[in-house]
């Protein structure tokens, strides 16, 4: 009769376990899905936006991140630093001035990129401060998805989703659409999630095993659609991050790689690539790039892209231009390939001009600024630092988007400047 009571007692303690277990792993799942839905948000895969029933999603974009920022606001203690939404609103005031002096009807699109922008900018900063390990599980777990569901659409679909016709293009001249965009706006994705994925790595301590698993999919990517932009940055990151694996912290590569190197090191490649064009057609190196990538150093006639950006940059150096139909900033005569000035941050001086890219680079630098000095994060910083060398390669060479950077440094900030720190360390026990 006892054995039958203990034996009653054993299976109730079981029954709550379950009931408890089963809730944990509710709550568990709710939690990952709103990470999801949120990541799905901010970094939407291109040709998501114009897939049939899916393209809808990008009509309710704004009315998650609405819902997402409002119940923060609600629910937490400690409102997002504002000194950094400042600087977006800043940054994006100039453009919103100058578009409705010069272009009206573009207006009303630029608020609502405006307004998406900084809702994605709140929300990826309370992502990364409310982050533990599970939480950075399912970020990490979401970038190395959707990557390597565009390497699988490059793979399956070499016309890609659909063409995409600019410019009164041919169908010869037309661009494929894959999931993450055109073979050239890869970068735009892939090279700031290398650079998440390399921090998240290191700093959780799966360093090499998860790297490779992400860089696999990165360089099969590249090698398939052959963009040479892609290969070269893809190059610089294996080469910088091999060595900072194999270095010790007290070694030249790890006192090289940080933040006064990284600007001084874009400031040289805008001014010899881009401002000088300083290599010429008889050089070495234009030997080598001719040679082995079929390029000549024009890079597919980007000089006299650039050239042109650059003139018109002059015509309205403050404020730019404005948001226009993506192409009008430049015009090549006989030629429908120059769509923008397939360079950054001379695309943002053409849109935002001098006022509105200083607020940008501010933001960046309270970014870099506030980041944590003790030990564990300065090292992950170095691997985070890697893939920005990377993504800065790529942007001399490409008008990219510059949001899913944005969302991955911002990420990490949140991450970094929370006070989370003794939560986060019990979850990695």
């Amino acid at each position: 009769m006892l054995k039958r009571i203990f034996q009653i007692v054993e299976d109730g303690k079981m029954l709550v376990l379950c009931k408890n277990e089963m809730k944990i792993n509710i709550k568990s799942l709710i939690k990952a899905c709103i990470i999801i839905i949120q990541m799905l948000i901010v970094f939407t895969p291109v040709a998501v936006t114009n897939m049939g029933i899916m393209g809808y999603l990008n009509y309710y974009r704004l009315l998650f991140l609405f819902i997402e920022v409002g119940i923060f606001f609600i629910t937490s203690k400690k409102i997002v630093d504002w000194e950094i939404i400042i600087c977006i609103i800043g940054f994006f005031s100039a453009n919103l001035f100058i578009t409705f002096k010069n272009n009206k009807s573009e207006f009303i699109s630029s608020v609502n990129t405006m307004v998406l922008y900084l809702l994605s900018v709140i929300t990826m900063l309370n992502l990364g401060r409310r982050s533990n390990k599970s939480t950075i599980s399912i970020v990490y777990s979401y970038i190395v998805f959707i990557m390597f569901i565009n390497l699988l659409s490059l793979i399956f679909l070499p016309d890609g989703f659909y063409k995409q016709y600019l410019h009164e293009m041919t169908i010869e001249q037309a661009n494929s659409v894959y999931f993450l965009g055109v073979d050239n706006g890869f970068g735009a994705y892939i090279f700031p999630f290398i650079s998440l994925g390399s921090f998240i790595n290191y700093y959780f301590d799966k360093k090499i095993i998860s790297s490779v698993i992400l860089f696999s999919i990165s360089i099969l990517t590249y090698l398939i659609s052959f963009s040479v932009t892609g290969l070269l940055a893809e190059l610089f990151f294996l080469v910088i991050f091999f060595f900072l694996v194999i270095g010790k912290e007290k070694s030249l590569i790890f006192k090289i790689v940080d933040i006064k190197t990284i600007i001084l090191f874009y400031i040289a490649m805008m001014y010899f690539l881009v401002f000088n064009n300083t290599f010429s057609n008889n050089g070495i190196i234009a030997d080598i790039i001719k040679n082995k990538f079929g390029k000549s150093m024009t890079f597919s006639g980007r000089t006299d892209i650039w050239e042109k950006a650059i003139n018109k940059i002059n015509g309205s150096l403050l404020w730019g231009y404005g948001s226009v139909e993506y192409g009008a900033y430049i015009s090549l005569p006989g030629t429908s390939k120059a769509f923008g000035a397939h360079n950054t941050v001379l695309q943002l001086l053409l849109q935002y001009g001098l006022v509105g890219v200083f607020f940008l680079i501010l933001g960046l630098v309270i970014c870099f600024y506030k980041f944590k000095k003790d030990k564990k994060f300065i090292i992950a910083n170095k691997y985070f630092y890697a893939g920005v060398i990377a993504a800065l390669i790529y942007y001399c060479f490409e008008a990219a988007n510059i949001a899913p950077a944005l969302g991955c440094l911002f990420y990490i900030y949140g991450f970094e400047t929370s006070n989370n720190k003794r939560r986060i360390n019990y979850d990695r026990t």
